[in-house]
């Protein structure tokens, strides 16, 4: 087993993060306030209604996610109760704020632990669930990026990029290809890695097959969590008054939040992708509903998604009905 890196190295490395955090941060705010117009709090009243709409679409959103977290831990072979499995989910989503997001498993592993799901089949199913959850979020703002997304946009966005512009198809071709080979090559691998953590010294062939075909029902599964999330973000617009609604614009405001979360996500250093959501959703809106009002969208989303995931955690954390004691 490697040594781990001496204090002095993990002290640097974690200044770096925050650097880089504060650096992606400073420029995103940058950017925004080079848009921002405070008039635009005038011109576009907030109808606060719409915002509560937009934190229940949200919260209503990560549902399939639990259903597939739970499927995944029976394949590995725990089944606790849908209870423990939804507080768990729920509570585990303010770990994301902490830089690393590893709190994340802590959190839900630590409450599974009381259900006798085991610490590595807790981390192990967490981690399938979040990078697929993640995943099929970035395969959807890839896969309609080329179609949606407006001219200004793409304007914003690395050279490399322009291609799926020009080649549209291309797009949803690469997310089919990915899609296949993760799962393909996933399920096996991910199967022999629960396989040796549990000191088990062969793997299940049966049991490859059972997740592959969960994954696959997940891919599938998952789409409507980013849905609800495009609708959330659309609840947002019309709380200000800049929603225009057609098929293509929620088009656009899914693909915008599936590509915005997932690479926040994916950029470790940020606590909740903060900065690089934000910065993200600006670029994809700001041609449509103008720069002040992309801004303000951009950080009520922000506000709204943090009061619904601390209401939800909190009522599931101390509703009756929620806390089981395991049986025994």
């Amino acid at each position: 087993m490697p040594d781990s890196p001496p204090p002095k190295q993990l002290r640097l490395l974690t200044l770096a993060k925050w650097a880089l955090f504060l650096v992606v941060l400073a420029f995103v705010v940058r950017k925004a306030d080079s848009l921002w117009d405070p008039a635009v709090l005038t011109q576009r009243p907030i109808a606060w209604g719409w915002l509560v709409a937009s934190g229940i679409a949200y919260i209503l959103g990560w549902l399939p996610c639990v259903w597939f977290w739970q499927r995944v831990m029976q394949v590995l072979g725990s089944d606790p109760d849908w209870r423990v499995t939804l507080r768990a989910y729920y509570c585990g989503h303010l770990g994301k704020y902490a830089p690393g997001k590893a709190a994340v498993l802590v959190v839900r592993s630590g409450m599974l632990k009381a259900e006798g799901v085991p610490v590595t089949t807790a981390v192990i199913s967490i981690t399938i669930e979040t990078l697929a959850a993640m995943g099929v979020g970035l395969a959807i703002g890839i896969a309609l990026g080329g179609y949606v997304l407006p001219a200004d946009a793409w304007a914003l966005l690395p050279d490399v990029m322009l291609v799926l512009r020009d080649q549209p198809w291309l797009g949803p071709l690469l997310v089919v290809v990915a899609t296949v080979a993760c799962v393909t090559l996933g399920a096996k691998a991910l199967v022999n890695l629960a396989m040796k953590l549990s000191r088990v010294q062969a793997s299940d062939p049966q049991q490859q097959r059972a997740l592959a075909r969960v994954l696959w029902n997940g891919t599938y599964a998952l789409i409507p969590t980013w849905l609800l999330h495009g609708l959330s973000l659309a609840c947002i617009l019309v709380a200000v008054d800049a929603a225009d609604w057609s098929l293509k614009n929620f088009l656009l405001w899914t693909g915008a939040i599936g590509a915005s979360s997932s690479l926040g996500f994916f950029v470790l250093f940020a606590p909740g992708g903060l900065g690089v959501r934000e910065g993200i959703l600006i670029a994809a809106l700001q041609a449509s509903v103008g720069g002040p009002t992309a801004v303000l969208a951009a950080a009520l989303l922000r506000i709204v998604w943090l009061v619904a995931e601390i209401i939800s955690a909190a009522i599931l954390y101390v509703l009756p009905i929620m806390n089981r004691k395991p049986p025994g």
